[in-house]
């Protein structure tokens, strides 16, 4: 259900394999501490908890990855992370595929260029 729900926000055929095939990371913090690194590359997204996020316990783990010391790797980017792209729809992201119709359905890219930061929460992610 919830898949659903984001592909319906996602720009039709989103994928996110760019030309140069290179991987991409991404920082998510909250202010300036280092919550955890998502990284793309071989064809797979993967979310780990930073050392700091690790060993403190005032701010709780989110809750699509419970577990502080594990590594979650998988295809699809997850909804934390997909939520945060503005639909294709809104002016700004028009206007940005109009001017890099070659990343209109690139995940990275779209990330990279609009998911800094949300009205979901507090968090902020930086492509690195």
């Amino acid at each position: 259900m919830i898949k659903n729900w984001i592909k319906k926000l996602l720009p039709d055929n989103c994928n996110v394999v760019d030309k140069s095939g290179n991987k991409a990371s991404f920082e998510l913090s909250l202010g300036k501490d280092k919550i955890g690194m998502l990284i793309y590359g071989n064809t797979n997204w993967t979310f780990e908890y930073s050392d700091w996020f690790k060993n403190q316990n005032e701010i709780i783990p989110l809750t699509q990855f419970p577990k502080k010391e594990h590594v979650y790797v998988q295809k699809d980017l997850w909804p934390f992370f997909a939520s945060r792209i503005p639909s294709k729809k809104q002016p700004q992201v028009e206007e940005f595929i109009k001017e890099h119709p070659d990343k209109a359905n690139n995940l990275v890219a779209l990330l990279g260029r609009f998911a800094s930061h949300s009205v979901n929460n507090p968090f902020t992610l930086r492509m690195l």
